[in-house]
């Protein structure tokens, strides 16, 4: 419920982090966990900030589009 309540915030935050990354970061397995490392930081940094609580154990990627 917390990440539901807080999804714009933590949204904007993951869209403006991936915003600034460049392709070759994303070309390997270690740079897309590496990816999902600081999302997953991320994430919990806004729960924490806003409940107390980090929220979240993990953060996956269902589909990777990259342009």
């Amino acid at each position: 419920d917390a990440i539901k309540t807080h999804l714009p915030q933590i949204r904007n935050n993951l869209v403006m982090m991936f915003s600034n990354l460049d392709y070759a970061s994303l070309t390997t397995a270690e740079g897309k966990q590496a990816i999902r490392d600081k999302a997953l930081v991320e994430v919990q940094t806004i729960l924490k900030e806003e409940t107390g609580n980090t929220g979240a154990e993990a953060v996956y990627f269902t589909s990777f589009v990259m342009q």
